[in-house]
């Protein structure tokens, strides 16, 4: 007899979209106190600047980072580059920034 579940088919387990409710929680008290975990973050990364501690305030402003932007795509296929110029690197890059450009202007 077969054991699993077959491909494509879900079992048990919260479904999607169903907020946890420990997260909801912690996100309200914080609501409540007037200050999220990423406003903190912020606020202690430009006190840390202005008080001139560039490598402290370096340190909170890239684990905030991770909450503001988004991850970088991964690339999709592998090209051998152990061989090209400055030139022909630049010149490639200028190609796929091209292309990349009108892919989204679709």
């Amino acid at each position: 007899m077969a054991r699993g579940s077959k491909p494509g088919e879900h079992r048990g387990g919260r479904k999607r979209g169903v907020p946890n409710k420990d997260k909801q929680e912690v996100v309200a008290k914080a609501q409540e106190i007037g200050v999220l975990p990423l406003d903190y973050m912020l606020m202690a990364t430009k006190r840390l600047w202005e008080e001139g501690d560039i490598t402290a305030a370096g340190d909170m402003a890239s684990k905030a980072a991770p909450y503001i932007h988004r991850k970088m795509p991964q690339a999709i296929e592998q090209k051998d580059t152990t061989h090209e110029s400055w030139e022909q690197l630049l010149d490639r890059v200028e190609r796929e920034k091209a292309e990349l450009g009108k892919q989204s202007g679709k």
